[in-house]
């Protein structure tokens, strides 16, 4: 299972994701951190099937995501919205930061 948390902001949808088992913990690898205790309020959302939660995504529907964990970072592979070679990792822990550009934003 994974957890999904939906933040709403100004510039639209922020979706936090994390494999469940992952949340309370924190990971450390040179200059690298996921901690998962200090921002588990971020991440800790609904508990969803991944498979459920890859057919209902819509690309569309945010503008920034954080994935951490296989089955959250693979969720976003499996839909082509990122590629397996744009996940980082931290001490073995994929994780990957996604945001979409804004239309307009370099229009003048």
């Amino acid at each position: 299972m994974i957890l999904v948390k939906v933040h709403e902001t100004p510039n639209g949808k922020l979706i936090a994701v994390c494999d469940e088992e992952l949340l309370g913990k924190r990971y450390e690898e040179g200059n690298k951190e996921l901690d998962l205790v200090r921002y588990s309020d971020f991440y800790r959302g609904e508990r969803e099937d991944e498979d459920v939660f890859a057919e209902e995504l819509d690309p569309e529907d945010f503008y920034t995501v954080n994935a951490i964990g296989e089955r959250a970072t693979g969720v976003f592979i499996k839909k082509s919205i990122v590629k397996k070679d744009q996940i980082d990792s931290v001490q073995g822990i994929p994780f990957v930061y996604i945001c979409r550009a804004f239309e307009g934003i370099l229009d003048d």
